[in-house]
């Protein structure tokens, strides 16, 4: 039995196990105010990677699924295994290391969420201290909405234009480009930054360069 919670819930204390099912209950609410079925917050670690889907942290919720497989594998095994075999110590090991990179991962991921909450960063803290708090505080209250629905994020990352709009007009394209990045190592790249123009019809443009203090050069033909 005590295995079958560890599965379950990432661990076999009853504080984590309460505070899990907390962190889920709100999760549920999250999800569903996202547009995406809330019994994925009761599902082992695929719960995160729908939670990175909410807050347009795609890339970061797949990392973090496998790392969360892998934790919960290391977990089980450090706990069948003899505390005096040197297979005993590698688990643990595994565990902390895995531990601390699901950490940075998970951060992202609610930076991520509190972004597309339309909610200051500081909000951070409570998420990476106390999550279960935050999340039933998120999921029930009715002052927290997302600003865009988890399937229209999905659409938006389709067309590989981070934060784009493009608008189709009879005399032209007119394209409006905040931004476009991509995740290098827990942190956001930036590949394009702050592009505007008015295209005419017939016409080519070409971007092209390296980055010049954080933005790139474009040229028109």
């Amino acid at each position: 039995m005590v295995v079958i919670m560890m599965i379950l819930f990432e661990n076999y204390s009853t504080y984590s196990i309460v505070t899990s099912i907390l962190f889920s209950v709100g999760l549920y609410r999250i999800l569903k105010k996202s547009g995406i079925p809330g019994w994925w917050a009761f599902v082992p670690c695929a719960k995160y990677y729908k939670l990175a889907v909410c807050g347009g942290r795609e890339p970061e919720g797949r990392a973090a699924f496998i790392v969360y497989l892998l934790l919960t594998a290391s977990n089980v095994t450090a706990y069948l295994l003899n505390e005096n075999t040197i297979w005993f110590y590698l688990a643990i090991i595994l565990y902390m290391t895995l531990g601390i990179v699901s950490f940075f991962y998970m951060i992202r991921i609610y930076l991520g969420l509190i972004e597309v909450y339309g909610k200051k960063k500081r909000w951070i803290i409570p998420w990476t201290i106390f999550d279960f708090l935050p999340a039933l505080y998120w999921g029930f209250s009715s002052k927290f909405k997302p600003l865009w629905q988890a399937e229209d994020i999905r659409k938006e990352t389709r067309t590989f234009l981070s934060g784009a709009s493009l608008e189709i007009m009879d005399t032209g394209l007119t394209v409006n480009l905040e931004e476009r990045t991509v995740p290098d190592f827990f942190r956001k790249k930036y590949l394009l930054r702050d592009i505007h123009l008015y295209i005419r019809p017939g016409s080519m443009v070409l971007l092209l360069g390296g980055p010049v203090r954080g933005r790139l050069r474009f040229s028109m033909r």
